[in-house]
């Protein structure tokens, strides 16, 4: 019985950590990055803003926005500011 319940408590110990290491290893493309970055283009209207926003809650997107140069970065931000929702 006791063997039982050691088991189990390290089975979740462990889930714990796993979740700990993961969000460790994303922190570099965390969503509070990328809105930080977005919040830098001061020229986008708030329609375009949103949009991109919305699309950053996305991480494979979210991952090309903080990786692409500032010149595609821009173009990609246009071209999801005339995708319709």
């Amino acid at each position: 019985m006791h063997r039982g319940y050691y088991a189990g408590q390290a089975k979740a110990s462990g889930s714990t950590k796993h979740v700990g290491e993961s969000a460790g290893t994303d922190d570099k493309f965390s969503l509070e990055k990328a809105i930080a970055i977005l919040n830098g283009h001061k020229d986008l209207n708030d329609m375009t803003f949103f949009k991109v926003q919305k699309k950053l809650y996305n991480r494979e997107a979210r991952i090309f926005f903080m990786t692409v140069s500032n010149n595609r970065k821009k173009a990609w931000m246009e071209f999801i500011a005339k995708e319709s929702d």
